[in-house]
């Protein structure tokens, strides 16, 4: 049964912090080590790419456990390690925020079919900087092609692929799709908690 592997980034460095972010990718019936290590490396790049628009003071690491499920059950059948050194990062921007809560939501579009609907996601990453955000309150167009092209290297070449997974309900029906497309939506969003 095919598997699928979540790779998670711990967020710290601001006011509600912790927070994480969590990508999901595949690579076939068997994820190898190198496979991991590729993803998890791939996940670091992309946040370098936007740290510029991520508020004055986040922090982001890499977790190096991986968790492997099976894409039809969402059964846990293993847990690996990584090499997370160098993994880690913080903002580069400087100090300023239109909002703790406002963030970057990107949209990940598939072209697989579930239940009569077409398999999409998604994530946030932030809270952002001033510098993510133009003077008409949109996402800015530089910070919009820096997440495409920190987004590139997850969603091309020949390694694991970023994954949209429908999960399972009552331990069948999961389904993953590869992100074909990723987009950003052009104003800021706030993604709530029920802590808030």
């Amino acid at each position: 049964m095919d598997k699928i592997f979540r790779i998670k980034t711990v967020l710290g460095g601001f006011p509600g912090s912790p927070g994480v972010n969590t990508h999901y990718f595949t690579a076939g019936l068997t994820p190898v080590a190198i496979d991991l290590q590729e993803a998890a490396n791939e996940v670091s790049g992309m946040m370098s790419a936007v740290k510029a628009y991520l508020v004055n003071g986040l922090t982001w690491s890499i977790d190096p456990e991986v968790h492997i499920y099976e894409i039809a059950t969402g059964t846990l059948t293993s847990v690996a390690a990584i090499d997370a050194t160098g993994l880690a990062g913080n903002s580069s921007a400087v100090a300023g925020s239109t909002s703790r809560a406002s963030m970057i939501k990107v949209r990940f579009s598939t072209d697989t079919v579930v239940n009569n609907r077409r398999l999409r996601g998604g994530i946030y990453l932030g809270p952002i900087s001033d510098a993510a955000v133009s003077t008409a309150g949109n996402i800015s167009a530089a910070c919009a092609t820096a997440v495409a092209s920190g987004y590139a290297a997850l969603t091309s070449g020949v390694g694991p692929k970023l994954q949209v997974w429908h999960r399972p309900k009552n331990r069948a029906g999961g389904v993953a799709a590869d992100v074909d497309l990723v987009s950003v939506m052009p104003v800021p969003a706030v993604l709530r908690s029920r802590r808030d």
